[in-house]
């Protein structure tokens, strides 16, 4: 059925779980983006009939409530597809192909940001956060990576739910490999549901002040040694950072406080 719906355009991007590409509908003549992931690739499943005869992968369930509510700062589905492709049964998930966002990654690679910038990216990274928290959906791999960017207005679209579940208070599987070095999680093998956004929201700070990750190896997470701040940021800026990446989370700001930091008061 995707072949005669769909022609591929361009690889986007090959990871541990699957491939992504732009593709083209034959039919309206529009371009989207193609995900195509191999069943013995996915970890988490859930059932979405009445008699739990059919399953999909936990993305395809994640981004069908997001697609219902209609949130446009998270990456929209169109269809999925679940059939033998190149000789391997996959899901193929088509979304939509946002021709005004890039990719956030490379963006930071190749902009230097101010912190009036760095504020209004932040809170529309928040922001996205926030809606998932609306639909309880945790997202599980807040990064850079999985963003995308409107240069002329800053927006953000979170993508990318392949490693989401529906929320809960706390988790205790390890739902991708970055979140191996949270320090909760090297600790006691869990760890709370706002607590790991507000660790990813610090991370995030830090590479965008800073346009680079602010742990150079891994061991420096697990010893938890303090980031170098080898430039000059604000006084504000760097509380918020550090106050977000505290090796205790307990410690950490609340999720719900972060937004009232003095920081972004500084920046209007």
């Amino acid at each position: 059925m995707f072949k005669k719906m769909y022609k591929k355009l361009k690889l986007l991007h090959e990871g541990g779980f699957g491939k992504t590409y732009i593709v083209k509908n034959l039919h309206d003549k529009k371009t989207y983006v193609a995900k195509f992931v191999t069943t013995e690739e996915i970890i988490n499943f859930c059932n979405h009939s009445k008699d739990n005869s059919k399953e999909e992968p936990t993305e395809v369930c994640l981004m069908n409530i997001i697609k219902k509510a209609q949130k446009t700062n998270l990456v929209q589905i169109k269809e999925v597809f679940e059939e033998v492709f190149e000789d391997k049964e996959q899901f193929i998930i088509i979304m939509e192909h946002n021709k005004d966002f890039e990719d956030f990654h490379s963006y930071l690679d190749e902009n230097k940001l101010d912190e009036k910038q760095s504020s209004i990216i932040f809170k529309n990274i928040y922001n996205c956060i926030k809606t998932c928290n609306e639909l309880k959906i945790f997202h599980g791999d807040i990064k850079t990576d999985n963003m995308l960017i409107n240069r002329k207005t800053l927006e953000i679209i979170l993508i990318d739910f392949g490693s989401g579940v529906h929320s809960r208070d706390r988790y205790t599987e390890l739902l991708n490999d970055e979140l191996s070095t949270l320090p909760e999680w090297l600790e006691y093998d869990s760890y709370g549901h706002d607590e790991f956004y507000v660790w990813s929201l610090g991370l995030i700070l830090y590479e965008m002040v800073y346009d680079e990750y602010p742990f150079k190896e891994e061991e420096e997470v697990c010893e938890i040694k303090k980031p170098v701040f080898y430039q000059t940021i604000s006084s504000q800026c760097f509380d918020l950072i550090t106050k977000c990446i505290k090796k205790d989370p307990n410690e950490r700001i609340k999720f719900n406080e972060i937004l009232d930091h003095e920081w972004f008061y500084f920046q209007k």
